[in-house]
């Protein structure tokens, strides 16, 4: 079986899919202003690394592995807009001397305090309704990222190294980085055509 050969970046993974998607035939119109000397280069430098063994074979995902990406990237996208809804609330809130005393913000403490927060001016609460609607908005869009994730895991190949991925780290996998599909299928699995 053909194995696809490492090189850098994510353009030859997509040059790999596109050579095993059309049988071997690749063709790369980005390269517009490249000569064919390039290309015979390229292609003698590349035969010198294989025949050293110097080029790494690599996995590349399937269609469903990089469904489930799109999914957790989708999921951190969310993280980080509620990150934002949050401060821009905090912001607001601060710029008008509306300071939390509790301990710490986003407890329910702090949710019930936020309801009794008025300004004189029906502009300014229309504001501060705005940015805690666009605050439940954003938790409700990752809390059902996460569901989804959490309903087609046990389904995905890759859940025997997720799971395991979680009892090495101690945690849930969205606890940590949305890298954890790359690093489980780059470092547990087994090459294509192995």
């Amino acid at each position: 079986m053909r194995q696809a050969l490492a090189t850098t970046g994510c353009t030859d993974c997509w040059l790999a899919v596109g050579m095993s998607a059309s049988g071997g035939a690749v063709t790369d119109p980005g390269q517009g202003g490249r000569s064919g000397e390039d290309d015979r280069r390229d292609g003698l430098m590349l035969a010198k690394l294989h025949r050293a063994g110097e080029l790494t074979p690599i996995w590349i995902p399937d269609a469903a592995h990089e469904a489930m990406r799109d999914l957790v990237r989708a999921r951190a996208t969310a993280g980080r807009v509620l990150s934002k809804a949050r401060q821009h609330l905090q912001s607001f809130l601060q710029r008008h001397d509306q300071i939390y005393r509790g301990a710490r913000a986003w407890t329910l403490a702090y949710r019930r305090w936020l309801t009794t927060v008025r300004f004189a001016h029906p502009a300014r609460q229309i504001v501060l309704q705005d940015y805690i609607h666009a605050v439940q908005d954003a938790e409700a869009r990752l809390d059902r990222l996460t569901r989804q994730i959490e309903e087609l895991l046990p389904n995905w190949s890759m859940a025997p190294v997720v799971t395991a991925l979680q009892a090495m780290r101690g945690s849930p996998w969205w606890s940590r980085s949305p890298s954890w599909p790359r690093s489980a299928t780059s470092a547990a699995l087994p090459m294509r055509g192995s």
